[in-house]
């Protein structure tokens, strides 16, 4: 993942969307806790590692085995 953030970001891409998938699979169901856990490991590997600025970052839940958030919106993810 990172050989591919490092990409975008030489290709002087600004904004970013990251799907956080598999949130199916927290404990509790679809834990806006274990989401913001997740956001703010990436936020910082992101940031230290490659300087990529955080504020264009966007992050999304997802569950791709159920299709929650991916193609309409889902009421286990609001």
């Amino acid at each position: 993942m990172r050989k591919q953030i490092l990409l975008v970001y030489t290709m002087d891409i600004e904004y970013m969307t990251v799907a956080v998938n598999k949130m199916d699979s927290t404990d509790p169901l679809y834990s806006e806790e274990r989401f913001n856990e997740i956001k703010i490991e990436v936020l910082c590997r992101l940031k230290k590692r490659i300087g990529y600025p955080s504020q264009n970052i966007i992050f999304i839940p997802v569950c791709a085995w159920f299709g929650d958030k991916l193609i309409e919106l889902s009421d286990n993810m609001l």
